[in-house]
């Protein structure tokens, strides 16, 4: 697909909008966006995004999954009617991440609620104490 515009009209779709004519080529790619085609001319109309909820374009990456996952969430996907199941990866990476923001490292005032750290702390140093007092 070839994309091309006029200088005047680009100015001022920035200036009106604060999006520059080359981040709204993504508009033609969203897989939520209803086109419509005239001739030469694709109207598309992307439903608004909350800022708050915007997301930076996704890095492209190579990774390594099992068959199986990969199966589960092309399955899933396509009972669900996503977009694809690529995208149901990411939603469920993005979910795990949210429960759980730092990454397995909990915080000094979480760790002092939880009573089988605690539990585990104080084991530790009654075993150090009884080592010092020995030795």
């Amino acid at each position: 697909m070839k994309f091309r515009w006029d200088s005047t009209k680009a100015a001022e779709h920035w200036r009106d909008h604060k999006v520059s004519f080359d981040e709204a080529i993504e508009a033609f790619f969203d897989p939520n966006g209803k086109k419509e085609q005239t001739g030469d001319e694709v109207v598309v109309a992307v439903t608004p995004v909350d800022p708050r909820q915007a997301r930076a374009r996704k890095a492209t990456v190579t990774m390594r999954l099992d068959p199986d996952i990969i199966q589960y969430f092309k399955a899933r996907a396509l009972k669900l009617g996503v977009a694809g199941y690529q995208t149901l990866i990411n939603d469920t990476l993005r979910a795990a991440m949210e429960r759980d923001p730092m990454g397995g490292v909990k915080p000094a005032e979480v760790l002092l609620s939880d009573e089988a750290f605690i539990s585990a702390l104080a084991a530790k140093v009654t075993e150090r104490v009884q080592q010092r007092s020995a030795g």
